[in-house]
């Protein structure tokens, strides 16, 4: 057995490789990735919890490999959540008695996946933005809702919302571009942030009257709504 701080492909390359779709060699995602339940290794002592899965594994070989892999195995959309009783356990078909490696995708594909990776990533964090925003104004300790009312302030972070909101829907569009990283992390990636994105515009469209309200709490001297534009 070799050491785990010098592990290489050479090394590992034993046994059956993860299967992958052609011809990018990108790894196919574990499809089921919940406790397999009364089978479980860990159900006696209620010890399954979700663990990290590489998809490209084995992750010490593909760091000694160098840019890009070594980013690309690193890469968050290359990193699932799986119960460790289906990752790595006695479970019989746990992922890592299955498969012990995943073949090694052609240079360009890595730098790829990296690229596409980043479109989801800057979407994630417009969500982020947006969100602090939104949720700001929301605020309800005294302190907070003095500086965000009495001060205007909520028209700011009502309008750089907005402006989040629009670059948002202009990059959604870049997704259809994606074409290595799987469908199947892309879409519960796109998915979780239109959730996040509708409950986001639903309190938007909430600020005018809310603002009212909190301007109402306020002592003499409050500030105007001024003129409060909202997502359609």
């Amino acid at each position: 057995m070799s050491d785990w701080k010098t592990k290489s492909l050479e090394i590992v390359r034993s046994g059956f490789p993860a299967p992958f779709y052609e011809p990018t060699r990108v790894p196919v995602p574990p499809r089921k990735r919940d406790c397999v339940g009364e089978e479980c290794p860990y159900r006696e002592t209620k010890d399954c919890r979700p663990s990290r899965h590489h998809l490209f594994f084995e992750h010490l070989a593909y760091l000694s490999l160098g840019h890009p892999y070594d980013k690309l195995v690193k890469d968050p959309h290359a990193i699932v959540s799986i119960a460790r009783c289906r990752h790595s356990s006695t479970y019989p078909s746990a992922w890592h008695n299955l498969y012990s490696y995943t073949e090694l995708p052609k240079v360009e594909i890595a730098e790829r996946w990296i690229e596409e990776s980043e479109i989801l990533q800057k979407l994630g964090v417009l969500i982020k933005d947006m969100s602090s925003q939104i949720n700001g104004i929301f605020k309800e300790d005294p302190a907070s809702r003095q500086r965000t009312f009495g001060d205007g302030k909520f028209k700011d972070k009502l309008e750089y919302y907005e402006s989040r909101a629009q670059e948002y829907s202009y990059k959604v569009a870049f997704v259809e571009s994606i074409e290595v990283i799987p469908s199947s992390i892309v879409g519960s990636v796109i998915t979780n942030l239109g959730v996040q994105r509708n409950l986001l515009r639903s309190k938007a469209v909430e600020i005018p009257e809310f603002a009212k309200v909190q301007l109402a709490r306020l002592p003499a001297g409050v500030a105007s709504t001024g003129s409060l534009r909202t997502l359609p």
